[in-house]
């Protein structure tokens, strides 16, 4: 008679876990990694931001020429005393040039709206209507001023700057320069560093500037440039009509 011995149970190998030596070098290469792919991933998200911003004005742009087209030519008011100081961007969203602006969350509003520069650090702050500025020197009002700017009456309209990255709705030549009261102008400009600042959001913003201290301008006729912060042309002809 045949008998069928069952196999003897196979040895197990003991567990072996990892060393604690095995585990640093494994959090050391990770922190290798983590640091040599950080500055690619900043540039990434940099060169996303100042391309969103770029569009942004150009999109802002399209929406003015478009009010101006609906009113004799004429660019609206950089602040309007007859209209409660409504400024610029409000009669842009509220003729429905623009998209409404998205709703307050905690005193914020997101980023994703055209008034809004995603390279901003300040950007979602509920103190102004957006993040970019119209120059002031070109729409008015001035003192009594208040006489809207036709587009025809604009000499060299590529020259002139109508629409720039600044932490005010309105900005004049001077206040590029002034280095008085804390308000924001012209982000990562030099002038700024030596204020004090209400907010630390305003503050970074101010300092360190937005896209790596530089100037997004466009002008009347819809030419974008970028600037350093420091080196943006202060000439009455790029900002006077």
């Amino acid at each position: 008679m045949k008998t069928i011995s069952s196999p003897l149970p196979s040895a197990r190998l003991p567990s072996r876990g990892f060393t604690l030596l095995e585990i640093l070098a494994a959090v050391v290469v990770l922190a290798i990694l983590v640091a040599l792919l950080f500055p690619a991933l900043q540039s990434a998200q940099e060169r996303a931001n100042s391309a969103g911003c770029l569009g942004n004005l150009r999109q802002i742009h399209v929406a003015m020429m478009g009010l101006a087209n609906d009113n004799d030519g004429q660019l609206p008011l950089a602040e309007d005393s007859a209209n409660a100081n409504a400024g610029w961007a409000w009669y842009l969203v509220d003729g429905g040039y623009l998209p409404p602006l998205p709703p307050m969350v905690s005193g914020r509003r997101s980023k994703k709206h055209p008034l809004f520069d995603p390279g901003s650090s300040a950007a979602t702050a509920a103190t102004t209507i957006g993040y970019y500025g119209i120059n002031r020197d070109l729409t008015g009002p001035l003192g009594t001023n208040v006489v809207r700017t036709r587009i025809v009456a604009i000499s060299e309209p590529g020259k002139k700057f109508l629409l720039m990255c600044s932490g005010i709705y309105a900005i004049t030549r001077n206040q590029a320069t002034v280095t008085g009261p804390p308000n924001l102008y012209l982000p990562g400009r030099s002038v700024n560093r030596s204020r004090s600042w209400s907010s630390d959001t305003i503050r970074r913003d101010a300092i360190e500037g937005r896209h790596g201290r530089k100037i997004h301008t466009i002008s009347v006729a819809g030419n974008t440039e970028v600037w350093n912060a420091d080196e943006i042309p202060l000439t009455l002809e790029r900002w006077i009509r």
